[in-house]
């Protein structure tokens, strides 16, 4: 039996927070996704520095940018915050130097009211030949705390 993989970014710990109940719960292998070069801590800046990336289709260097064991794996969470109504610069270079074809993704995020925006639309093209759920989890930023139950019944739904 294949254990699934989780996958996420996370600035501020909210979706870190998602991804530890999604390994704990299924006993999924993790990896977090770090850029290089950290975030400022201030929003002020962080929003700056992620609005000329979008801007400019900027994909930060990553500290590990492709997993050779990933072809292992059947069924993948990726979790990311959403910025700019979409999945962070960083989160897609790491899919796009990434195979991801034939693989199930679930996907995750942290919002401040915009839910996942564009971002599944934009990993069903990024990662191309997978099978992207479109039933993924959500939770406003403040609500990443939820109780483990509520993402519990989630991770039932999906796997």
């Amino acid at each position: 039996d294949n254990k699934p993989l989780t996958i996420y970014f996370s600035h501020t710990g909210n979706t870190e927070k998602v991804a530890e109940v999604i390994q704990k719960e299924t006993g999924a292998d993790i990896f977090r996704i770090e850029t290089e070069k950290p975030y400022p801590r201030s929003y002020r800046e962080t929003t700056e520095i992620v609005q000329e990336e979008f801007n400019k289709k900027y994909y930060p260097p990553l500290k590990i940018s492709k997993l050779d064991s990933l072809s292992s794996y059947n069924t993948v969470f990726i979790g990311y915050p959403i910025w700019w109504g979409t999945m962070p610069m960083a989160v897609q270079n790491f899919i796009k130097q990434n195979n991801f074809e034939g693989k199930k993704i679930i996907p995750f995020c942290t919002h401040g009211g915009s839910e996942f925006g564009r971002s599944i639309t934009e990993l069903k093209e990024i990662a191309s030949g997978a099978d992207v759920l479109d039933n993924g989890f959500e939770t406003r930023n403040a609500g990443s705390a939820r109780t483990e139950e509520e993402i519990k019944r989630w991770i039932k739904s999906t796997l």
